[in-house]
């Protein structure tokens, strides 16, 4: 099952020295990320610019979550929770 989060959570995203996403460090869910794919969404959608990069990562080796980077607020969300 799936779980969106809607609207998507506000998280604080601490970077692996690669420059994926290596733990959450603020929100409901907190722990390290190991990342397992990664896509970027741009878009005009009705007229408001929409620019995110998208990752599934693993929480804490048991949770797949996805998160995104709005790249235009320079912010992280957890958007969705699978289980």
């Amino acid at each position: 099952m799936t779980r969106l989060c809607d609207p998507p959570i506000p998280v604080e995203v601490e970077l692996s020295p690669e420059g994926a996403p290596g733990r959450i460090t603020l929100g409901p869910l907190l722990g390290p990320l190991s990342p397992t794919a990664r896509w970027l969404a741009e878009t005009d959608w009705w007229a408001r610019p929409v620019a995110r990069e998208y990752w599934k990562v693993i929480l804490n080796s048991e949770l797949l979550c996805e998160v995104f980077h709005d790249l235009h607020q320079d912010q992280w969300f957890l958007e969705r929770i699978y289980d």
